[in-house]
């Protein structure tokens, strides 16, 4: 029998407000393992009513159908209420919104402090 390697799924997230902004830093992988703890992050700063938020994935190594669902999610909760922006420039997290239509329906960054500038507006 040949060992088996174990592959070990984690995420960091860390959550930051900047005047009226939220900011949601992922690190790791989002996937059916780690929803929830990018879920708890997310809803703890919609819960403080945001003028604008943004999802930062800049550090997200994969990003499936799971993470492609809490955008769905975010999305629909802060239509019409809160601007969201989310900040991607990596193949792992651009090509699935590519692929799925969210570049057409959300503004995508290529860094913070671009989305940063825009959702200033907001705040």
């Amino acid at each position: 029998m040949s060992p088996l390697t174990e592959r070990q799924v984690c995420v960091t997230v860390d959550a930051r407000r900047r005047g009226r902004i939220g900011v949601v830093h992922v690190n790791g992988d989002v996937d059916l393992a780690t929803a929830g703890t990018v879920r708890r992050a997310i809803d703890g700063e919609l819960a403080a009513d945001p003028a604008a938020m943004i999802i930062d994935l800049s550090s997200v190594e994969f990003f499936g159908c799971t993470g492609l669902s809490i955008l769905a999610d975010t999305r629909n909760r802060t239509s019409g209420r809160t601007w969201l922006g989310l900040v991607a420039n990596q193949r792992a997290v651009l090509r699935p919104l590519r692929l799925f239509g969210f570049c057409d329906s959300l503004p995508v960054h290529t860094s913070l402090q671009q989305a940063l500038e825009r959702a200033r507006r907001f705040d």
